[in-house]
């Protein structure tokens, strides 16, 4: 499924570069999703939880809940332990396709980073089942890098939204990354 695995200096050094490094990035992405509060949003591809914490703390003044979904043992270990005291907080081990996850189970899905380190075979499936969850009218806000060495083509990814029925309103292409917003109509 996961065509990347985290080294043992990556669990090590990711947490400490995200929360110095990324810190503002996280910031202009959890902006950029216009989070209200009240929201039911899972963050596919957790990791350690960086970008989770961020947002679990923005939905926890609206009553909203976060779901942190990833595959990674090591990853969800970290997460567990730094957002595990949060009430608004749930967490899924696994693959999004063998989960029992109702449709229609989300308001907003955050994906950031993520998509291009699936194996390409799995993406579509992945995508569709990441549509399924998503509610009516619900989004999916995506960030992903672009560039030929570490990334996926834009159009590879608009095309994965189109085909799992969600419609792109927003789209900003700034290389190394682009950032879109899908609906579910």
């Amino acid at each position: 499924m996961c065509a990347y695995k985290p080294s043992r200096v990556e669990f090590l050094l990711d947490p400490l570069l995200e929360r110095t490094l990324g810190r503002g990035r996280i910031a202009r992405f959890i902006e950029y999703t216009r989070l209200k509060g009240d929201e039911r949003i899972m963050d596919f591809g957790s990791g350690p939880g960086v970008m989770s914490m961020a947002i679990a703390t923005r939905l926890e003044k609206g009553g909203g809940r976060l779901t942190c979904l990833d595959v990674t043992e090591g990853w969800m270990r970290i997460a567990k332990k730094r957002l595990g005291k949060m009430p608004n907080v749930d967490f899924i081990f696994g693959d999004i396709r063998g989960k029992s996850i109702p449709e229609g189970s989300y308001d907003g899905i955050v994906i950031n980073y993520v998509i291009h380190d699936i194996d390409k075979p799995d993406r579509k499936p992945i995508v569709e089942a990441l549509a399924r969850a998503l509610a009516k009218g619900g989004r999916i806000y995506i960030r992903e890098p672009v560039l030929r060495g570490h990334g996926m083509p834009p159009e590879e990814l608009r095309g994965l939204m189109r085909d799992s029925g969600l419609e792109e309103t927003r789209f900003e292409l700034t290389k190394p990354r682009l950032t879109a917003t899908y609906t579910k109509k």
